[in-house]
């Protein structure tokens, strides 16, 4: 039973210590609709730029960002000439 409280005490200690990535960026949308998608992926093959297509959702451009690195690592959309951020 104290091997099973120190071990609860040392994980609560380690989790303190946790990075959460993107934890603070306020209106950021991490969960679309397919439709959402669908319409996203439309105006991006469009060469729509993200500032625009966030207007057109309704989102910051940061969310219309995040679905962009989401769907280019997946292979949904081609990656665009200049964004080679890897």
């Amino acid at each position: 039973m104290a091997y099973v409280n120190q071990f609860t005490k040392l994980f609560k200690h380690k989790r303190n210590q946790i990075y959460v990535a993107l934890e603070d960026v306020e209106d950021t949308e991490f969960i679309w609709s397919e439709k959402q998608i669908a319409n996203f992926e439309i105006l991006w093959n469009m060469d729509m730029p993200l500032t625009e297509i966030s207007k057109q959702l309704g989102c910051t451009e940061t969310s219309v960002f995040l679905l962009a690195f989401d769907r280019a690592l997946k292979g949904s959309i081609k990656r665009r000439e200049g964004w080679n951020i890897w």
